[in-house]
């Protein structure tokens, strides 16, 4: 899985902040033999708490989020099915292709924590939970971000 995501903070003082994130994460999962094409992505919209050990500017924290994912997937496949000649009765085959799309939105958590280098690198890694129907999945993310 590989992504991109936007996020921003709102300081409460020197070592708190609230967050929110809104991302696209790609799956690169390799495609069904039996399908024409496959894809699965996630629309990830999170808020959270960011506590800072040192400042918010350099060293260590911690980050706890909660909000959705929203999961959406699509397939397309082709088959054969097969016409009678009523005159001769040869087959005459006929391909027909499907197209099917789907979205869900399922409730999500991550805690992780993470690094500040300077005032503008940002490093960290997270434990992300998604609470879907009858299942749940999860995923650790890493992510190197430029903080404006």
């Amino acid at each position: 899985m590989y992504g991109a995501s936007f996020g921003g903070e709102y300081g409460l003082n020197d070592n708190a902040g609230i967050t929110g994130q809104i991302g696209y994460i790609l799956n690169s999962v390799d495609k069904p033999a039996n399908f024409d094409k496959y894809s699965f992505n996630m629309l990830p919209i999170q808020f959270g708490y960011k506590y800072y050990f040192d400042s918010n500017t350099s060293g260590a924290y911690l980050h706890g989020q909660l909000g959705v994912h929203v999961l959406m997937s699509s397939i397309e496949y082709t088959f054969t099915t097969y016409d009678v000649d009523p005159v001769t009765f040869q087959l005459i085959p006929r391909e027909e292709k499907i197209s099917e799309s789907d979205s869900q939105t399922n409730l999500s958590f991550a805690i992780g924590g993470g690094y500040m280098v300077s005032e503008n690198i940002d490093l960290g890694l997270r434990y992300c939970n998604i609470i879907a129907d009858g299942a749940d999945f999860s995923y650790i993310g890493i992510r190197a971000a430029y903080n404006f």
